[in-house]
């Protein structure tokens, strides 16, 4: 039987000339196509996301909206914030308190009827915080101003600013349908404003939420209580804590990068008005359209006596 011939490599013979490692000119060029096509079948879906959740939230604000209305239907034709805490509002709280913010969740806990009883309607999806399981708020953050009480199955709730994405405009009511009744939270510094024009010559951009609570820092208490002026300013704020930065009196008011903005520093964000409609804007156009026009019954701290509606201010309690 004849054995199988095994080929003998001679170890002086030159082997041929191994390929480079790498990719070529080519292949390198129909990878980047072939990136680029995918890229774009891709933006698409991120920007109908993006915006999916903006829509989310423009029906948040208008169901909150019509929650508000359903309230002072029942309430005397005013809003919890402007009625007293024996007829079931929070007025008191926000007259004997310049540091309200923390109790921004409150307006939504007393209406949680009116809000169906779905606290996931008062967080926006594109925020990082989460929705409670109620609106039950607990003894370690039960409002005690005016000697307010609450009732005794909020005695061991959890429900506060952590769980709300909106503040809320609390001199805003129907009868001015251009005030502005809530908006998105991630409201924060934007830039010198030059209050002649109303302009902003060189625009910035807070990173996080502006002058609300960031989820790096979401114990009790945070929230803010800040006060605008109708030419698109700054004027007061007291931040509470939970990370939110203060609203300087030089500075225009302006959508953070969070939320809605996806980096444009131009701002984008919603708004909700005194006769309960929501309207999606730019910061521009919230300074110049909104703030601008608002008038409302400022609802201001007894022992404030610097700001008035007269002089064109505005309260705001951030969550």
């Amino acid at each position: 039987m004849a054995l199988p011939m095994l080929r003998v490599f001679d170890m002086n013979t030159k082997m041929p000339p191994r390929r480079p490692y790498g990719m070529t000119l080519l292949e390198t060029l129909v990878v980047m196509v072939l990136l680029a096509i995918l890229v774009a079948m891709l933006a698409p879906a991120f920007s109908r996301a993006h915006q999916h959740g903006r829509i989310s939230c423009v029906n948040n604000l208008k169901q909150i909206g019509t929650a508000y209305r359903i309230w002072e239907n029942d309430n005397g034709q005013i809003t919890p914030m402007q009625q007293s805490e024996a007829l079931g509002g929070m007025q008191g709280i926000l007259s004997n308190s310049i540091s309200a913010g923390r109790f921004a969740y409150l307006p939504y806990a007393l209406m949680a009827n009116e809000l169906g009883q779905s606290p996931k309607v008062v967080v926006c999806p594109s925020d990082e915080r989460v929705f409670n399981t109620n609106f039950y708020w607990g003894r370690q953050n039960a409002p005690k101003e005016s000697g307010y009480t609450w009732p005794s199955d909020a005695a061991n709730g959890s429900f506060d600013d952590t769980n709300v994405s909106y503040f809320c405009g609390v001199g805003a009511s129907d009868t001015n349908p251009q005030s502005v009744l809530g908006g998105d939270r991630n409201l924060g510094n934007g830039g010198v404003i030059d209050v002649a024009d109303g302009d902003v010559r060189s625009p910035e951009q807070d990173p996080y939420y502006g002058i609300s609570g960031t989820i790096a820092n979401p114990a009790f208490p945070c929230g803010a209580d800040a006060i605008v002026n109708t030419n698109g300013q700054w004027t007061f704020s007291f931040v509470n804590g939970g990370g939110g930065r203060v609203g300087n009196r030089s500075q225009a008011v302006a959508w953070s990068a969070k939320m809605h903005s996806a980096g444009n520093i131009a701002g984008a964000g919603n708004i909700l008005l005194g006769d309960g409609s929501a309207q999606q804007c730019t910061s521009a156009s919230l300074r110049k359209t909104w703030l601008r026009y608002a008038t409302d019954s400022g609802n201001f701290a007894t022992n404030d006596i610097i700001h008035t509606t007269t002089n064109g201010f505005i309260r705001f309690i951030f969550p």
